[in-house]
């Protein structure tokens, strides 16, 4: 039987998995401040700005890709980059008194520390019963301390890259009629 979910659903998944698996992140991030867009019920899943409690915000997001549709006889690549986007809401990076408050060092390094293994699970997943990732590896990342935006609170914004190479058998991937 063939995979029901995309290989592209998959890995965005899979980052989300890797960063809740450790508590050190659950633990500075509340669940309802993990900006999914990947949930059937939920097609708005963005807050409004302004309140505490809605902050620090963590998004995962899929950026730009690259196809390479006849990458070789057999096979065909896609690279996918995605971002983890970081709002604290908090201009301070970081409070020595609290260190799970929610400021920029305390959410960098729950994410840091979550992400140390991740390659492994990316590797590991499946489509069409075989593994489709063969290389994962963070790139980048940015911090822009934002101040007096009119959609945004103020506050630290930090984008982690990370970039994904997969690779398909050119027979799992005709066109559905």
């Amino acid at each position: 039987m063939p995979d029901t979910t995309n290989p592209l659903t998959k890995a965005h998944q899979a980052i989300w998995t890797v960063l809740e698996a450790y508590s050190g992140f659950t633990s500075v991030v509340p669940a309802g401040n993990r900006i999914k867009y990947d949930q059937a019920a939920d097609r708005s899943p963005e807050k409004p700005k302004g309140f505490n409690a809605h902050y620090p915000k963590v998004r995962v997001r899929q950026g730009p890709s690259k196809f390479h549709a006849s990458h070789c006889s057999s096979g065909s690549r896609l690279r996918q980059w995605y971002l983890i986007d970081v709002q604290t809401g908090d201009q301070r990076v970081g409070d020595e008194d609290n260190a799970n408050d929610g400021t920029l060092n305390p959410v960098r390094w729950a994410i840091y520390r979550a992400l140390m293994d991740w390659s492994t699970t990316m590797t590991a997943l499946t489509w069409n019963s075989k593994q489709f990732i063969f290389y994962a590896t963070t790139t980048d990342a940015k911090d822009v301390l934002s101040l007096k935006q009119r959609k945004q609170r103020n506050g630290w914004q930090t984008e982690f890259v990370f970039e994904v190479d997969m690779f398909f058998t050119r027979s799992d991937l005709p066109p559905a009629s």
